[in-house]
């Protein structure tokens, strides 16, 4: 058990469609985002100050904001917003 399982839920995103299950979702909605995040998360896991990478910083705060998503209560959120009922449509 360490970081990376500490809130996980398995499916958090998985969908159904007329019997057709889909785990894809979160490889393409965050597939790229998960590239460049580990590279900034990486860069400011051993910073030293006073160098600093401004695309570093511009990858880091996008990556970060998004991991409320990645939750059940993010996405439970999300739902919220959107006004919709069905785990599927949100």
């Amino acid at each position: 058990m360490g970081p990376e399982r500490c809130f996980a839920q398995d499916d958090l995103y998985t969908t159904e469609w007329g019997g057709i299950v889909n785990t894809e979702i979160e490889q393409f909605f965050f597939g790229d985002l998960d590239s460049e995040g580990k590279k900034a998360i990486e860069y400011f896991g051993g910073f030293k100050h006073p160098s600093v990478n401004g695309d570093m910083l511009e990858t880091f705060i996008p990556y970060m904001s998004a991991q409320k998503l990645r939750t059940p209560k993010g996405l439970a959120t999300l739902q919220a917003m959107a006004r919709l009922g069905n785990r599927n449509l949100t």
